[in-house]
């Protein structure tokens, strides 16, 4: 059964072979206190979700992507984002 499950995942032409991409996933929790940025601090939390997706070649990480929602994160804080 594990081999049949295991032949479901061979690769067709130009797609990535599951076993060479991984994904990871973690949040960021955090309070706009500090100058320095495009506006004065709110003082306001923040809490974001965040992806990690990765292509491997040679057992090293070849690529690596960051998936956020930046609009998000900014309406959290108060920024001038309309929803």
């Amino acid at each position: 059964m594990l081999d049949t499950w295991r032949a479901s995942f061979d690769p067709t032409p130009g797609s990535v072979n599951p076993r060479q991409s991984g994904r990871t996933f973690g949040g960021f929790k955090g309070t706009h206190t500090e100058e320095g940025g495009p506006v004065p601090p709110t003082g306001k939390s923040v809490a974001a979700d965040y992806v990690y997706a990765m292509e491997f070649e040679g057992g090293k990480i070849r690529h690596m992507t960051k998936v956020r929602n930046d609009g998000h994160s900014l309406r959290q804080l108060g920024g001038g984002i309309p929803m």
